[in-house]
């Protein structure tokens, strides 16, 4: 329900683009959701009636924000960087392309995982891709996911604690 509700935001958020006014406010009986495609990419604020509050924000190319111990893979272009979060929940996910191959990029985030403390927990290669999880001691978890594509090679980099 909330992969539908999230898609649907989006949807909202990028026909909301291009207005003199770059903010929309939406009140429901549960909750006010501003939209904001102002400044820095694109963002969705949700704020529940009780006060808790959830931000998604899409960003991508040079806009992009990585995460703390993570770092852009070399001659990379970022697709997309979208962030959630909401009290101690929170995740990223930044998806780029490269010439590289994926056992490449798989090899690079995984020295940067284990520098920042993540264990691995999965090592998946399969014909056209590999995918790398881990998790740390506190419950941080990240995955990379490559595939090879026509010209290159397309990855996601996920990074989120809690839920």
């Amino acid at each position: 329900m909330r992969a539908i509700a999230v898609t649907a935001l989006f949807g909202l958020l990028a026909a909301c683009g291009g207005s003199e006014d770059d903010t929309t406010t939406v009140t429901t009986p549960e909750s006010d959701v501003v939209i904001d495609d102002s400044g820095d990419g694109e963002q969705v604020r949700i704020t529940s009636k009780d006060g808790e509050s959830i931000k998604i924000a899409k960003r991508g190319g040079n806009d992009a924000k990585w995460p703390q111990g993570f770092s852009p893979y070399p001659g990379a272009t970022v697709t997309s960087d979208i962030t959630m979060g909401g009290g101690p929940q929170s995740g990223q996910i930044i998806t780029f392309e490269s010439d590289d191959s994926a056992e490449e990029i798989v090899a690079f985030y995984r020295r940067q995982a284990e520098a920042a403390g993540f264990g691995i927990k999965m090592d998946l290669k399969v014909e056209t891709g590999r995918m790398l999880t881990g998790q740390t001691r506190d419950d941080a978890i990240f995955s990379i996911n490559a595939r090879a594509v026509e010209e290159g090679t397309e990855a996601s980099l996920t990074v989120g604690r809690g839920g």
